[in-house]
């Protein structure tokens, strides 16, 4: 197996020292103890006015009308570099190849991506963003006059432009990485360890999980 090299270690530890940072030292961005306390259970802490951004995905304006405050949106700040991207989460329409009725299925795919359906969809979901984008003026103005139009805008053609897949869909055993990564994280976020410390334990757990898949594997 591959190890990243030490340069990318250090940026990783960097990144994540400075999130941190974020919380513990400038105390300019909410502990996640703090977001649950004030959500309460299941509850979006933005939602209480009590934080003042929110990182997201589109799923958190489906109640913006709800809310007793006025919402903007913009693009997550960046640090300059013309690397950065944006993460998408796409969900995309599928046949599979010993379906029965694969042009059938084909011919229900473009039937919900009509632009007249994909409005209607927009519509009835919330504000889910559409795949087709004949409809996406209907989705820049779902939220008007809460959130400007020419804002949705930007944010979403912007998001496309710079955007990658999600990795949740290009990882083999994602959800489990994922479990292993933010329990060692908790003990940065409480302040018990720095990010240096806990990651050549990070990096051992992540990398034995991944070991012990691959053997799984190699057996069947």
């Amino acid at each position: 197996m591959r190890r990243p090299s030490i340069s990318i270690r250090r940026k990783v530890v960097k990144i994540n020292q400075r999130l941190s940072d974020l919380i513990l030292k400038d105390k300019v961005m909410p502990s996640p103890e703090f977001s649950k306390a004030v959500a309460g259970l299941g509850g979006d802490p933005f939602a209480t006015g009590r934080v003042g951004m929110s990182v997201a995905g589109a799923w958190i304006l489906a109640s913006v009308k709800d809310y007793s405050f006025k919402v903007g949106v913009a693009a997550v700040p960046y640090s300059g570099s013309d690397k950065n991207r944006n993460v998408l989460y796409v969900d995309p329409l599928l046949i599979l190849k010993d379906s029965k009725h694969p042009k059938e299925a084909y011919e229900w795919i473009k039937f919900q991506l009509g632009k007249e359906i994909q409005e209607k969809s927009i519509q009835l979901s919330g504000g889910t963003p559409p795949a087709n984008q004949q409809a996406a003026e209907k989705y820049f103005n779902l939220y008007a006059p809460a959130i400007d139009a020419k804002d949705m805008k930007n944010v979403v053609e912007g998001g496309l432009k710079y955007g990658v897949e999600s990795y949740n869909h290009l990882i083999t055993h994602y959800s489990e990485i994922l479990n292993i990564v933010k329990n060692e994280l908790d003990l940065v976020d409480n302040g018990q360890k720095s990010v240096a410390e806990i990651s050549p334990q990070l990096e051992k757990k992540v990398n034995d999980l991944l070991k012990e898949k691959n053997a799984g594997k190699a057996k069947q």
